[in-house]
């Protein structure tokens, strides 16, 4: 089974909330993630049928370079 968050082990690219990009990162806070958005740092996706904007895992992690 796969693991969120800090243990995420999902071996491909996939689109995360704000909240599990802040999860993935050590910080329990979505505000980073939105403050990474504004500052144009991070592009978000919008998906069918849901409201919230997602980011790429991919680009979250190459920002950051874990």
């Amino acid at each position: 089974m796969y693991k969120f968050g800090k243990e995420d082990n999902y071996p491909h690219d996939r689109y995360l909330t704000f909240t599990e990009a802040a999860s993935l990162l050590g910080s329990g806070k979505h505000t980073r993630i939105h403050k990474l958005v504004i500052k144009g740092d991070l592009p978000t996706y919008s998906i069918p049928l849901t409201k919230k904007l997602r980011v790429k895992k991919s680009e979250l992690l190459a920002l950051f370079a874990i």
